[in-house]
């Protein structure tokens, strides 16, 4: 609804066309409906907001824009051979250079990206950890795709997504970052970008319309701080 200018007029005045006119005239010079408009959409509303405004509610959620991924080195390295915990190969003299740690790669998130991260930190800080609330929750940030999360052990949970989603969308669901899962529960996520080919009334997709099965899964686990069960 439009603001009316003649409801801030007292009533004593309201018979004045003098004072009448000069509040009308000094609303027109001054109306600030269209910045408060614009700072709406491009500072307060997340779904809208961008740019610094997303970095404003970063720092608002204790979340900043720039992230860092560690990946352990790619290549075999000197050392003795079948390392205990490594999946790398170590090598001896003269074949491999010294281990060097895993690598830190340092990236700013697109306004895309950020929004989702943002939105993901707000919710969790609402969530209650159950099964329906994480549900829910993914229904709300990922609506055109079908993304959905199983209990399928104790301390253990699945997410299976079928749809469009994008690469960092794909990317928050391996890291374990969306939804937020509880702390100490272990979490399978598997993608799968279209419905498969298969049988009618599965769910899947008939000859030439939908490709074979192919899994893409990952499996990582939170640091388990607490003996508290996901619920039902």
């Amino acid at each position: 609804m439009a603001f009316d200018i003649d409801r801030t007029i007292q009533s004593q005045y309201s018979h004045a066309p003098h004072i009448k006119a000069l509040a009308r005239g000094f609303w027109e010079l001054v109306d600030p409906t269209d910045d408060i408009d614009l700072f709406y959409r491009m500072c307060f509303n997340l779904d809208t907001a961008q740019g610094v405004a997303l970095d404003v509610w970063g720092r608002i959620l204790g979340m900043p824009r720039d992230m860092q991924t560690v990946t352990e080195i790619g290549v075999p390295y000197f050392g003795f051979p079948n390392k205990r915990g490594s999946n790398t190969e170590a090598r001896g003299f003269d074949q491999e250079p010294f281990y060097t740690g895993a690598q830190e790669t340092h990236f700013e998130l697109s306004d895309d990206a950020y929004r989702l991260m943002l939105k993901t930190k707000a919710m969790s800080n609402i969530s209650t950890g159950s099964l329906a609330d994480l549900n829910r929750l993914l229904a709300t940030l990922l609506p055109y795709a079908e993304v959905q999360i199983f209990r399928t052990a104790p301390m253990q949970l699945r997410i299976v997504a079928t749809g469009d989603l994008t690469d960092y969308e794909q990317n928050l669901l391996l890291r374990g970052d969306l939804p937020p899962i509880p702390t100490g529960v272990g979490v399978e996520v598997e993608i799968n970008g279209t419905k498969p080919f298969g049988f009618e009334g599965g769910n899947v997709t008939p000859f030439d319309q939908g490709p074979f099965y192919r899994k893409n899964s990952i499996t990582t686990t939170t640091s388990p701080t607490t003996d508290t069960d996901t619920k039902d």
